[in-house]
């Protein structure tokens, strides 16, 4: 009976060291994706910043109207923006910034020349 006992707690310990090192797998995952996901927010960030210089060097240093502007001839799409959670978003906020930032997802273009960032992109992502 003893021996019995010892069997079942040597199985309770194992089985607790497993679930123990799922965890920990679940957990790196997360983080390897939560990574992945800021560098591609990050390389569609400087892609589009690389269109909006090549337009500005096709038009005499003017810069876009809007962010869409670049879709004609310099961007295939607008890409998305990840935000912490996850969510992904490509859509587009064109003005000040100080205006149309919301943390709401994708992407905000600073269209007003008054703006210190003007003629930037940057995520609309907390």
């Amino acid at each position: 009976m003893k021996e019995k006992r010892i069997f079942q707690i040597e199985i309770a310990v194992a089985l607790l060291l497993i679930a123990l090192l799922l965890i920990g797998a679940a957990l790196k995952l997360d983080n390897i994706k939560t990574q992945a996901r800021r560098s591609i927010s990050h390389r569609n960030h400087v892609r589009l910043m690389d269109a909006i210089a090549v337009y500005r060097g096709d038009n005499q240093g003017r810069c876009p109207e809007n962010l869409e502007d670049l879709l004609k001839e310099h961007v295939d799409k607008i890409r998305e923006a990840y935000d912490r959670h996850g969510n992904k978003s490509n859509a587009v906020k064109n003005g000040a910034y100080s205006r149309v930032f919301d943390g709401g997802g994708g992407w905000v273009y600073i269209n007003d020349p008054a703006d210190r960032k003007y003629c930037t992109v940057e995520p609309n992502v907390l």
